[in-house]
């Protein structure tokens, strides 16, 4: 059980400081959007908007953690 809170910590703070670093890259129509679901084990980072007039609609990464079934 240590390991998952680990791991979701470490996915955490890695995937947070590449969309900071991803918002240095100036796109005014493209929006970075981190989504982190601790209950559920789910981690997503997308991208949502508007470039050269088409729709942007993308996922980065996504990482699911689930604690395995023992017995």
């Amino acid at each position: 059980m240590d390991k998952l809170i680990e791991y979701r910590s470490l996915i955490k703070r890695i995937l947070t400081e590449y969309v900071e670093l991803s918002k240095s890259q100036f796109n005014a129509g493209v929006e970075s959007i981190l989504i982190m679901d601790d209950e559920r084990g789910h981690y997503m980072w997308l991208k949502l908007g508007w470039e050269n007039g088409k729709r942007v609609k993308y996922i980065t990464v996504y990482a699911r953690f689930v604690m395995a079934n023992s017995g």
